[in-house]
């Protein structure tokens, strides 16, 4: 009876010994309590390499129309892309994100521009996204948005940093993303805010704007642990985020307003942190009754896409590092 037991126990071993694939223990891991027993969910940690293949020559052309680009600009998996963890859902789901950055199919970024490029930006960073999403255990797939890069952020280290700075306190008695909103809150004093400019009433959702500082305190200083901070690298392109915006801007001095409807972006360099992209600029009188000028802006930025793998996938191999990530079955 003894020898059984001990038998057991060591084929226990060998067998995680041979699939690389034993449990997590980090603080990087997520919420697993509803998670498939030995699905990939319960193995990985945020951060680590897994092999999710998209399959290659996956296309998707953005239509000129659309973006308000000169003309068409298409994008093309290669199966070649990297793919790191980002979050672990409480179903069992795993979404992974794409190291690094991706263009064209000619590397270059997305193109974006004046008012079709705002209404459709959206629509046009998801539906590229899509494609990376046809691989095996893939059950979607998406451009990722603001609050997915504010799950990496440290909310304490951000809540002291505004508080000492304008020397106010922050609620944080309700949610994570509550607790970010009161952020806004207090660095944005528009925040919130209704305008009109001619017969268009706009609330100014901006949460990042020159005057807030939200764009200035470094993804650096909020990010602490480095394997998080690492996830966001992207080289040395400006990364697309599915957030529209509208920042507001006045000089009461000089008698005018307006407004700037923005695409928003992250990017990772000595200065890094959310910004928005300019499609179309308002200026306007200080009341914003009589609308001066209108200019439409071009922008272009890269893909960092989210995959979300299904709650049932499994591991079967692998370690999760660079050079030998988790596999998939």
């Amino acid at each position: 009876m003894k020898r059984k037991i001990i038998m057991i126990l060591l084929c226990g071993v060998l067998l995680v010994g041979m699939t690389g694939c034993g449990s997590k223990n980090s603080e990087n891991s997520g919420e697993t309590k509803n998670a498939p027993k030995n699905s990939l969910a319960t193995k990985v940690k945020i951060g680590d390499y897994v092999a999710y293949n998209t399959g290659e020559k996956n296309t998707y052309t953005s239509k000129a129309e659309k973006t308000g680009y000169s003309k068409d600009q298409v994008f093309e998996t290669t199966g070649n892309e990297k793919w790191r963890v980002l979050n672990i859902l409480d179903d069992g789901s795993v979404e992974l994100i794409l190291e690094g950055s991706v263009g064209t199919k000619y590397d270059k970024g997305l193109y974006l521009k004046g008012i079709n490029g705002y209404n459709n930006a959206i629509e046009e960073l998801n539906n590229i996204s899509k494609i990376y999403g046809n691989g095996e255990h893939a059950k979607s797939s998406r451009c990722p948005k603001e609050e997915d890069i504010n799950k990496l952020i440290d909310l304490d280290t951000i809540v002291n940093h505004y508080q000492n700075e304008f020397e106010s306190d922050i609620d944080t008695s309700g949610s994570r993303e509550q607790t970010f909103e009161n952020i806004y809150k207090l660095v944005n004093k528009f925040y919130g805010m209704e305008k009109t400019f001619g017969d268009e009433k706009l609330v100014i959702n901006s949460k990042f704007t020159w005057s807030s500082g939200m764009n200035s305190f470094g993804f650096e200083t909020v990010v602490t642990d480095p394997i998080k901070l690492s996830i966001l690298k992207s080289g040395e392109h400006e990364i697309w985020l599915a957030n529209q915006q509208i920042a507001y801007s006045e000089n009461p001095m000089m008698g005018w307003s307006g407004y700037n409807k923005q695409i928003s972006y992250f990017y990772m360099n000595q200065f890094s942190s959310y910004k928005g992209a300019d499609m179309v600029t308002v200026t306007a009188s200080l009341d914003g009754a009589n609308v001066n000028r209108t200019v439409e802006v071009e922008n272009d930025g890269y893909l960092k896409p989210i995959v979300t793998l299904d709650a049932s996938t499994k591991c079967s191999g692998g370690d999760g590092s660079s050079d030998n990530p988790y596999t998939l079955k």
